[in-house]
């Protein structure tokens, strides 16, 4: 009788193990699933997002300008960030900020002065940007 008792005893808790480990393997599966989908709508969403912006691009008009300074010739486009600006041009000699609330736009203007090598003669660029993107190139 204890040998039976024993046998007993030894299949519930085989059969309590293999359903224990039956319902982990199936949490994990959900969490895998889970997982997976989310994945995929980020993936969804970043390509949405992508093809937005390169739609944005292609709608802007983007103008070059080919500025001569000291460092040499730097070329300037449309919608460049004013930290990329500042890199090839270097800090500006004088700045302007005015903020426009009824339309939420930041417009600022930096100048720079480039005196040229020849005489007194002095180059004045005038770069202007809107919420942080260059819009215009002034050379006077």
């Amino acid at each position: 009788m204890n040998t039976f008792l024993k046998i007993a005893i030894g299949f519930v808790l085989g059969v309590l193990c293999f359903y224990l480990v039956q319902k982990i393997e199936e949490e994990k599966a959900k969490e895998d699933i889970k997982e997976d989908v989310q994945v995929s709508f980020l993936q969804q969403l970043k390509q949405q997002l992508e093809s937005d912006e390169t739609e944005e691009k292609s709608n802007k008009n983007i103008h070059f300008f080919d500025l001569t300074t000291k460092k040499g010739v730097v070329r300037l486009h449309t919608y460049m960030s004013k930290d990329s600006v500042q890199i090839l041009m270097g800090y500006p000699q004088s700045t302007d900020v005015d903020v426009w609330d009824f339309n939420d736009e930041v417009h600022e203007t930096w100048e720079y002065k480039v005196k040229s090598g020849y005489g007194y003669e002095q180059t004045i660029f005038t770069i202007k940007f809107v919420n942080g993107e260059l819009v215009s190139v002034n050379q006077y």
